[in-house]
């Protein structure tokens, strides 16, 4: 009799969890059509001169080499995995950029069922479903879901992998979610190659597993480096047949170069960057690099130029990359959003966060070119924005309390270091995306901890608390 009632307990939670998933998630689904519907992104015009452009239009053009040449067009920055996704919508539904963008929507719901499931795995099933809510309208994830790039994608695939680590932890048959683990951060790679270094966290963490003998953490980092290294290995053969260099890209030479270096530079000489780029160009050219030359011999020469910078000022560059960072916390995007919903700002040129040399001139520059509608929108996402770090600090000071959840919080703290430190000087709001649902899950700790305080209040301290359950990962 009481296996019956404790099954049908069971089944009824089962049932309230997936009725409120699915809620959550028809939800996240309507807030992101709301926003194609008024971006328009199937007009010629918006396609054109707003969808298309930069980032976006280099992804479209690759899609249509893989679709119509069956080739990368001799393209050595990219990886494959989102030209390629690209190209797949394209062969199923035409060429037609905004099904991309339907198919990002999609993308964006699965995310939100694994975070359900993650925190489900982790904590409780109100955990995951306030993880899921805060994701389903998240501003970052709502407003960048409309925009041809690889985040949605690169942010999927990244927190599979976690998942399928967590799984690993927890399964007495770990052996194929160790290999999972390896496999789904491969395919994150080729989607966007900043995560290229991100097995060594996940092995690294499998190697303080201090529940597991020594031959088990090591045999775990060996299939999940062997399965990583095996889903590389088709690109990076053809990077050897084609350019003689068995590497992943030549991104990491131009970013750090052009980008990482060029703005510390800029930054701390009040030098506009365009300048600081035309100067580093020249000492590329002095230093050997061929613009008709092997791409990969370019790329070493970019990054030797970039590490002689670095090593001269090491710590200006070190602060310039914190400031990078902290930019892109604080950045809400509104100037993408302000572009597809056709709103003017008072300034003729598009303020750029990353020109800015502290955070009193990035904001005050900001309010200067910014329309009062466009700050209006700012404040809004920034408060929104703030609650959701305050939530993270306050769930991960909780989890650091409880010592059986330290090992996991400390897993999700070092993936949001690690993106935060590859992002470097960027800013761009979008590079969070990848690290949103690991701290959503922190912060959705905190919200259950006030819950269920909540519920002592009404029910007694003796009272039964609905989400009480902790996870057994120590």
């Amino acid at each position: 009799m009481a296996t019956s009632q404790f099954t049908d307990r069971r089944i009824g939670t089962w049932f309230t969890d997936s009725r409120t998933l699915g809620c959550i998630l028809a939800a996240a689904f309507a807030v992101r059509m709301a926003i194609l519907l008024a971006y328009s992104p199937w007009t010629a015009s918006v396609e054109s001169g707003t969808l298309l452009r930069n980032d976006a239009l280099g992804y479209h053009e690759l899609a249509l080499c893989i679709l119509n040449d069956h080739s990368f067009c001799g393209n050595t920055i990219r990886t494959p995995g989102y030209p390629a996704f690209v190209a797949l919508i394209y062969a199923s539904f035409g060429v037609r950029p905004w099904i991309v963008l339907l198919a990002h929507a999609a993308l964006d719901l699965l995310t939100i069922a694994l975070a359900f499931r993650l925190g489900q795995l982790l904590f409780s099933s109100r955990v995951g479903l306030i993880a899921a809510g805060l994701l389903a309208f998240d501003p970052t994830s709502v407003l960048n879901s409309s925009n041809l790039l690889s985040d949605n994608l690169f942010t999927l695939v990244f927190l599979a992998a976690v998942y399928a680590f967590v799984r690993g932890l927890k399964a007495p048959h770990w052996v194929h979610w160790a290999v999972a683990t390896g496999g789904l951060i491969g395919l994150a790679t080729l989607v966007r190659p900043s995560a290229q270094y991100s097995p060594f966290v996940f092995m690294a963490f499998a190697l303080a597993r201090t529940a597991w003998p020594w031959r088990h953490r090591l045999v775990f980092c060996i299939l999940t480096l062997a399965a990583f290294g095996c889903t590389l290995s088709p690109w990076l053969w053809r990077n050897y047949q084609q350019f003689d260099a068995a590497r992943l890209s030549t991104v990491q030479g131009y970013n750090l170069l052009m980008w990482q270096v060029a703005f510390s530079l800029s930054w701390n000489s009040r030098t506009p960057v365009d300048e600081i780029r035309e100067k580093l160009a020249l000492e590329a050219d002095l230093a050997g690099f061929r613009h008709e030359g092997n791409p990969f011999a370019n790329d070493q020469i970019m990054q030797r130029v970039a590490l002689g910078h670095v090593r001269e000022h090491p710590f200006d560059f070190a602060a310039s990359v914190l400031r990078g960072v902290g930019f892109m916390y604080v950045n809400v995007g509104t100037s993408h959003t302000s572009e597809k919903f056709g709103w003017a700002n008072r300034g003729t040129e598009k303020f750029n966060a990353r020109s800015a040399t502290s955070f009193r001139d990035m904001l005050s520059s900001g309010v200067q070119a910014k329309s009062a509608r466009v700050l209006a929108l700012g404040a809004v996402l920034g408060v929104v924005q703030a609650a959701h770090y305050v939530m993270f600090g306050l769930g991960l000071w909780i989890l650091l309390r409880r010592r059986r959840q330290t090992y996991m919080a400390a897993l999700f703290v070092a993936f949001v270091l690690y993106f935060s430190a590859v992002s470097g000087v960027q800013a761009e709001a979008r590079y969070r995306m990848p690290v949103i649902p690991l701290y959503l899950l922190i912060g959705a700790v905190a919200l259950d901890e006030w819950l269920r305080r909540k519920d002592r209040r009404h029910a007694g301290k003796d009272g039964a608390v609905p989400g009480a359950r902790v996870g057994r990962i120590k």
